[in-house]
């Protein structure tokens, strides 16, 4: 931008215009002088008078790159009284657009032509520490969410991942060696379904991972007895034994575990011991919090 007459007016004449560094093509530092603790940067000058009234379009001089898009603060200096008004962007603006696409605003006076376009630097500020809107690398931003991430009360909830909880599936149990016998049997009938062993003497073995970063508290099994006992122990894959017992409960209840941080080799094994081959275990679910 060329820095003519008109614009050390708008500088005001105290400002020493030798001092302001032109940045780019279309980019020039504002002054301290105008009475607003929201501009910084001037993108681009309006081409026209905006008139009083309700409006969502501005003139504007084709910035030469795509800046603005839908849901941005802006700030309007106008080039006459000296004043910042805020607005926001309603519209992706193009290289060579000539309009900038703005949410309805009121006008109480008309707006001079050539006047200055920039960003807000309240916001700018608030938005580089502690980002609520628009997008980072694609994905949409709140101020609780990034794309499919929310964030709650202290937990990371993401679209498609399981975060506090680990289902246990039918698929994740195993008959134990106390008896001879073939693998579990899953019952489907209409109103009869569930894991169950083919010899009493059998018991159910699941085995279930902690995922990186979390730490398993609680188990509960679910079956169609209440009277089940459930037997939570932690195990390594490099190394040989039952490993310790972290508690124990019956099927259908909580099950207290001692709190068991993820580790590089560890993973819980639940052990249920069912007595009847008409008992049936249905799967579970243990529960998780970051550690």
């Amino acid at each position: 931008m060329a820095i003519t007459n008109y614009t050390k007016e708008i500088y005001g004449r105290e400002s020493s215009l030798s001092n302001k560094k032109v940045v780019s093509s279309g980019y020039v530092n504002t002054p301290n002088v105008i009475s607003s603790s929201a501009i910084n940067t001037v993108v681009a000058t309006t081409s026209a008078l905006i008139s009083s009234g309700d409006t969502t379009e501005i003139n504007i001089n084709s910035i030469g790159t795509s800046i603005f898009d839908a849901g941005d603060k802006i700030t309007l200096i106008d080039s006459t009284s000296k004043r910042a008004l805020f607005l926001e962007v309603n519209a992706t603006q193009g290289a060579s657009d000539t309009t900038l696409t703005i949410s309805e605003y009121t006008f109480d006076w008309e707006i001079g032509k050539g006047s200055f376009i920039t960003h807000t630097e309240t916001d700018l500020i608030t938005q580089y520490q502690r980002k609520s809107r628009g997008t980072v690398g694609g994905m949409a931003v709140t101020a609780s969410t990034l794309g499919p991430i929310t964030y709650t009360d202290g937990v990371y909830n993401i679209i498609g991942v399981d975060p506090t909880y680990v289902k246990i599936l039918p698929r994740d149990f195993m008959n134990n060696d106390d008896a001879d016998g073939e693998a579990l049997e899953f019952r489907d009938g209409s109103t009869m379904t569930g894991l169950s062993v083919v010899d009493p003497a059998q018991e159910m073995l699941a085995t279930v991972n902690i995922p990186y970063g979390m730490t398993a508290t609680d188990v509960i099994v679910y079956s169609n007895s209440s009277t089940r006992t459930v037997t939570v122990y932690e195990l390594t894959v490099d190394a040989n034994g039952l490993g310790t017992s972290l508690g124990s409960g019956n099927t259908n209840s909580t099950v207290s575990i001692t709190n068991t941080a993820a580790t590089a080799t560890n993973y819980l094994l639940i052990s249920v011991n069912v007595n009847n081959v008409n008992n049936r275990v249905f799967g579970g679910i243990v529960t998780l919090i970051e550690s």
